[in-house]
Order: structure tokens, then C-alpha cells, then sequence
């Protein structure tokens, strides 16, 4: 899922930072002076959007460049350049200063920007759309100002134009409470400062197997304290341990008689927190997930002198960057850096083992947008694995684990990064030759890729009812516990292509069809064989010359513009996302289709203070522009299983087209921008890392984008090869209205 703001952009996933010897302007190339490495762009200047931008020594206000930002040729699209500079100045206002020079600058207007941000949520913002500069003009000074919140991280500064036209941009300038920035010193990039050690490279020294309830509590403890101190405590943040090491150092007092006053002793041994803050030093905005650190002050689960010692590390301030995590400058969503990948370990080693148990859990605790909709209790989750981890004792089975632990998140993002030869050497080295689809909850034998018809009744549209006597709904509800998702059509559409591998050379089919039940040996044939049809779709199509089709999974850069122009008079429009968007088609097709801007979503991101808190950014999303001559037939926006992300947030902003509907089945319910991370094992995986909801604050996790007109495929129709949903969105353009 991508957004689009003349200041964010997901599509750079880029950690920024600055560094520390030459003034500000120089370093962040204000002036745009210094050519990038490929000698288009200015250094450390990055483009935004689909417009041409380049330097230009022709047109400058001072010194030897200028930028230049071009409409493109069809003049339907924005660009904008931008700069982050990470800092976190104190003061009360800070005030961005630049040159503008405007040619035929008309459907739009030039713009500069400010915004200010911490740790990812943005907390102020300015720009100079209200006064619409536009036309031709000379170079021009212009400025925007915002209010300096406290601990800032970040100052994002940059240029745009919207419409037709070329605008130049020279000269900026950034001021603090009227003193130029170059005076304020960038943070530096955080560096560890702990030694290495090498006792814990390779192995933890810890074996634990079967562990007793005792030991189980208090492993429970050491993680919640842990992923506490990882992400509060300033020392930790400022790079100052190797956590991973702490950890191990920290194990072995499970088995102490003095257990709390060891674990106080080690929390001690961290360091002082320093200064405490109140939760208004961190005023992000409307909460929409309340910060999760009730347990701190559970009684019955530590002394009081630990619990003060936690609330202290809780209340801790922590200011500018972190050295286990940061947060996308554009989105939002959290990147976990300085993580070790322990690529080869003993299987035995229990210290890694927990390892990966705990940093998955606390990564999750507090920095997943969804975790009050996770299923069961999170903290029963840790509790049930401490064991099931420790038990396993080879890559397999540890590796089926982790996968076991990611589907109790819910989220179909997470199932799209399951890639783990473990996991395949679990499922089996064959397969059945044969397309399963679940259809009515029924598994339908769609295709038969390498069945041979003479030897055997088996046909396309028969029903499988067991494998191996096992009934094929007692099999789905085996194995979906390794499949992650956010629901169950998104769990039956991963399985059906798995639901037959086995590593026995037949299996015994039993399957239904008008004839009565049926039972036969296949064979089976290695995996690698096996190609299940892919069926390509053009990217536009017409039926009847009065509809137009666009199939959003084969666009070409840049083609919706010419689609749109071509069917601009036809009674209705099918947009098709039952597919990931080859091309960033939500707001440029948007503009086609609205009146004027129109809000359609909002989107959460989360914090360090308050730790596992997460808040609504500060303005609600709109697509469109003022257009009288918007689209005006009907627009059809067909969605199934298939639906996620981008293609779910392309889904909701088209929704609100004034004659639009979605039609088809439950979408996979996972938006959001990702956020990866690795484990041990070189195990890597990803999940929802930003919160997107409908205006007034409704859920499309897990639920997905409800259609306004469900149509769930039938037997009867998938075995006539009908496209039911199709079918249903070409009914709704040519009824009356």
C-alpha cells in the first residue's frame, strides 16, 4: 500500500540521517549546489511522483544550479522533491525560506513544505497551497513556518507542483526562531559503543528442554522485561548494549533462589534512565491503540522495587534516533536495524531459540497497529511457546514453530513472506497433479494438470472430500495454523495450492460428483513439475463498446491516462483489482473519478513514548481534485481474496466515487506499509506495519473492504468457468439507475 503526499512516499525505503562537521546548508545541499550521483538529481535531494525533475544552470536565483520540476506530457500528474534533515532543535517556530521561478503553471499550483516529525508520525506541517501560487512569475522569495513541538527528529523540507507547468526552486534556507539552521549541529548516525563479545557469536551456552511451570513464568518475565528495557530504557537506545548478549547473559537466573533480586540486579546493571517525562512531552494526537504497559504494576508479577525500577524506564526520555529501531520518514512504519540473523546455530541452543521467541513477540507487542485484534491473548501466545520453542530440536521443526507463532497474528501480509525450506521439506516433495479451488467450502477440482483421463474418472467440477481417509475440512483445520492470514479466504486460497503434497509416491482420493463417491490411487509427481495455470488478463478490455475493463495487475507505467481519455464516454467503467496494481494508479485515477477531493481513509503509526501506543495521523487521506468535468457513469470495483494491500487502499479510495460500487467476496484484509524483520535462523518475515482505517475511524484489518455488492462464487459457476463477479459488475453498469 502506497500514500501519496507531496511529502510521503513509501516507495523510498531510505534511512536518512546527517552528520556533523559542516553547517547544515552544505551538508543537505540547500542550495543545490552539488550534483547527486547520478547527475540528474541535487545530493541528498530525493523526487517524488511521476513529473521530470532535474538541475538547471540556466534559470538560477544564486550560484551555479537550480531544480527544475516539468509537468510530464500529460500533465495529469505531481511531483515534488524533498529533503530530510535529521535533528531535533529546540526552539519555538521554524520557518523554511526558498526561491521560486513559476512558468505557465495553470490546473495546479507550486508549492514549498515543512513538516515536522518524531520518530516517524508527523507532528506539524505547512505549505503554501492556500496561496495557490501559479502562472508565470520570476524568481520569487517565498516562506512557510511552523510551530517547533518538542522532541523533534526530523525536518522535512521540499518543493512540489501540481498541474501543467515548470517551476525552479534555488536557495533554501531553514530557521530556527529566526537563526539559520546551519548554526544547529545534525545528530549523527547512532553507532554501537559496546565491545563485542565473543563468548555469544555463535552460540548462547544455554540447553533447556521441557521446561517446568516455574521456569516458564519466569522466562515470561525475562521477555517482558526485556523488550521493555530494548525499547525504553536511553542507554539501550543510544547503542550502548548488545541486547541479543543481554539476554543470554540474563538467562540462567531461571534457575537462581533469588530470582527477582537477580533480574533487579540486572536491570540496575543497565544504568540509570535518567530524567522522567510526561505523556505531554509526546503529544502525537488522537490515540487510536492505548500504550500496553499496564503489566508494569501487576503486584502478583514482580516486587515493588522492580516495578518502580520499570516505571522509571518507562517514564525515560528518549530523544532523536534509537539503535534497534526507526520509522519509515515517509509512512511511518517501524525498521528494525541492528538485528543479528544468527544464520547458523545449534538447533539445540535454547538461548537463540528464545531469542527469537522473545524479539518476535515484543516487535509485535508493541509495534503491530493491529494487536487488539489478534485472536488470542498475546500473553498466553508467550507462555505457550516458551515450550514449544525450547522443545524443538532441528531446522524443521523449529522453523514450522515460527511459522505457527506469525499465524496467530492474523495478517495476510505476513503470509506472502513465508519462504522457508523447512516449511517445504514439511509439506511434502510431491503433489497431487491436480488445481484444487474451495468454492462454497467445498474443495472443487478446478484444473487437472497431469491426470491421465483414460485411467482415471476423475474430472474438473468433481469434489474432494479426504486424502488419505483424512476428510479434506479436518485436513484445512490441521494444517491453517501454519498458513498466516487475516481470514479464512485467505487461508483456504494459500492452502488449496499445498492441500495436496505429500512426500508418499500416491495418495488415495476419495471425491464426489453426480455419479455418487469415488476412491482412487494417483500418483503423485515431484513439485518442481508442477505449474498451475496463470490466467493473464489484458490490461484493458470493452464489452459491448459501451464498458470499459482495466485490469489494475497488467497496467503499464503511465497508461490509465490514455485508458481514461478513451473511455471517457461509455455508460461504465471496471476497475478489476483482484490483483496486485502493476502501476500507482490510486490517486491519478482518482482525479478521473471525483468531483472533488475527497476523504477516504486514515492511518495510524506507532511510538517509542508512549511505548505500544499507536495514533492517527494528523489530517484524514483524500483523493481527487475539483474536476466539473469528472467521470460520471458508473464505476465497478471488483475485489476477492486476492484484494491486499495497495490493491485494498486502491479499493477504498475509489469506493467513493460518486457512482461507484464495489462488488465481489472479502478482500484479504492486511493494509498498511510492511515492516520486515529478521530472526534466527536467517528466518525473515514482515506484517502490517501502519494502522489504515475508514474516516471515522472503522477497521479494514482482518475484515478486509466489504463489498457493496457480495458475490461469492459458486460451484455450478466456477465449473462453467464463469467469471461470477465479472458477471455481476457488468448487471450493475447496464441496469437502470
Amino acid at each position: 500500500m502506497t500514500i501519496k503526499c507531496l511529502f510521503f512516499c513509501s516507495a523510498l525505503l531510505i534511512s536518512f540521517s546527517g552528520c556533523i562537521s559542516q553547517s547544515s546548508n552544505e551538508v543537505n545541499n540547500l542550495d543545490f549546489e552539488r550534483k547527486g550521483p547520478d547527475s540528474t538529481m541535487p545530493n541528498k535531494w530525493y523526487k517524488i511522483g511521476n513529473d521530470t525533475v532535474s538541475m538547471d544552470s540556466m534559470q538560477v536565483s544564486s550560484g551555479k544550479y537550480s531544480t527544475l520540476i516539468k509537468s510530464n506530457s500529460e500533465g495529469e500528474s505531481f511531483g515534488s522533491i524533498l529533503n530530510i534533515i535529521g535533528a531535533s532543535p529546540k526552539g519555538q517556530e521554524v520557518r523554511l525560506e526558498g526561491y521560486m521561478k513559476l512558468e505557465n503553471v495553470e490546473n495546479g499550483n507550486a508549492d514549498l513544505f515543512l513538516s515536522i516529525s518524531r520518530h516517524g508520525s508527523t507532528l506539524a506541517y505547512s505549505d503554501l497551497k492556500k496561496e495557490n501560487v501559479h502562472g508565470t512569475k520570476d524568481w520569487t522569495k517565498y516562506s512557510v513556518s511552523a510551530k517547533l513541538p518538542k522532541r523533534t527528529s526530523q525536518i522535512h523540507v521540499g518543493g512540489g507542483l501540481s498541474g501543467t507547468g515548470s517551476v525552479w526552486f534555488d536557495n533554501f534556507n531553514i530557521y530556527i526562531d529566526g537563526k539559520n539552521i546551519s548554526t544547529i549541529k545534525e545528530e549523527k548516525p547512532i553507532q554501537a559503543s559496546f565491545e563485542t563479545n565473543d563468548k555469544f557469536k555463535n552460540s548462547s551456552g544455554i540447553e533447556l528442554k521441557n521446561p517446568d511451570q516455574s521456569e516458564i513464568t519466569r522466562l515470561y518475565k525475562i521477555c517482558k522485561v526485556w523488550g521493555l528495557l530494548k525499547y525504553n530504557h536511553p542507554d539501550v537506545a543510544k547503542g550502548k548494549f548488545d541486547w541479543d548478549y543481554e539476554l543470554f547473559k540474563i538467562l540462567p537466573i531461571i534457575d537462581a533462589e533469588n530470582f527477582e533480586g537477580k533480574l533487579l540486579d540486572w536491570i540496575n546493571s543497565i544504568g540509570n534512565p535518567g530524567p522522567e517525562t510526561t505523556r505531554d512531552d509526546y503529544d502525537y494526537g488522537e490515540v487510536k491503540l492505548r500504550s500496553n504497559l499496564d503489566w508494569i504494576s501487576n503486584k502478583s508479577l514482580f516486587t515493588e522495587k522492580i516495578t518502580q525500577k520499570l516505571d522509571q524506564i518507562k517514564n525515560s526520555a528518549i530523544d532523536g534516533q534509537h539503535f534497534y529501531v526507526g520509522f519509515d520518514p515517509y509512512v511511518g512504519n517501524p525498521i528494525f536495524t541492528n538485528e543479528s540473523s544468527y544464520s547458523v546455530f545449534d538447533w539445540n541452543d535454547s538461548g537463540i531459540k528464545l531469542l527469537a521467541l522473545f524479539r518476535y513477540w515484543n516487535i509485535i507487542n508493541y509495534f503491530f497497529p493491529y494487536r487488539n485484534l489478534i485472536d488470542e491473548n498475546w500473553d498466553s501466545v508467550l507462555k505457550r511457546f516458551i515450550p514449544k520453542i525450547l522443545n524443538t530440536d532441528d531446522e524443521q521443526s523449529y522453523k514450522i514453530t515460527l511459522i505457527e507463532l506469525f499465524s496467530k497474528v492474523g495478517d495476510s501480509h505476513i503470509s506472502n513472506s513465508i519462504n522457508e525450506q523447512g516449511f517445504n521439506d514439511f509439506l511434502g516433495s510431491k503433489i497431487l497433479p491436480i488445481e484444487i479451488e474451495f468454492v462454497e467450502n467445498k474443495a472443487l477440482i478446478a484444473d487437472l494438470l497431469g491426470i491421465d483421463k483414460d485411467s482415471s474418472k476423475i474430472r474438473e467440477g468433481d469434489v474432494v472430500t479426504s486424502v488419505d481417509n483424512v476428510e479434506i475440512m479436518k485436513l484445512v483445520e490441521q494444517r491453517k495454523k501454519y498458513y498466516p492470514s487475516s481470514n479464512i479466504s485467505v487461508q483456504l486460497a494459500d492452502m488449496s495450492k499445498d492441500i495436496l503434497r505429500t512426500d508418499a509416491d500416491k495418495l488415495l482420493l476419495t471425491y464426489e460428483n453426480k455419479t455418487g463417491s469415488h476412491s482412487e490411487y494417483l500418483k503423485t509427481i515431484d513439485v518442481s513439475e508442477i505449474a498451475f495455470e496463470n490466467h493473464i488478463i489484458p490490461s484493458s478490455m470493452e464489452f459491448g463498446g459501451d464498458i470499459g475493463y482495466i485490469n489494475a495487475a497488467q497496467l503499464r507505467k503511465g497508461e490509465i491516462h490514455n485508458l481514461m481519455k478513451s473511455f471517457t464516454e461509455k455508460k461504465g467503467i471496471i476497475v478489476d483489482l483482484r490483483g496486485y496494481p502493476s502501476d500507482a494508479i490510486t490517486y491519478p485515477l482518482s482525479d478521473y473519478l471525483m468531483p472533488e477531493p475527497t476523504p477516504f481513509a486514515r492511518t495510524t503509526s506507532g511510538n517509542i513514548k508512549p511505548l505500544g501506543e499507536f495514533t492517527f495521523g494528523k489530517e484524514i487521506l483524500s483523493v481527487g481534485k475539483t474536476n466539473v468535468n469528472y467521470y460520471k457513469g458508473k464505476v465497478a470495483v471488483l475485489v476477492d481474496h486476492n484484494t491486499i494491500s495497495n490493491s485494498e487502499f486502491t479499493a477504498m479510495a475509489l469506493r467513493v466515487a460518486p457512482n461507484a460500487k464495489v462488488i465481489g467476496s472479502q478482500t484479504a484484509g492486511a493494509d498498511g506499509n510492511v515492516s520486515a524483520l529478521v530472526l534466527p535462523g536467517n528466518v525473515r518475515t514482515r506484517f502490517s506495519g501502519i494502522g489504515v482505517y475508514y474516516p471515522d475511524g472503522g477497521e479494514t484489518q482482518r475484515k478486509g473492504i466489504i463489498p457493496d455488492i457480495m458475490v461469492n462464487p459458486s460451484i455450478l459457476g466456477t465449473i462453467e468457468g464463469k467469471d461470477e463477479i465479472l458477471d455481476e459488475a457488468l448487471i450493475f453498469i447496464r441496469q437502470p439507475n
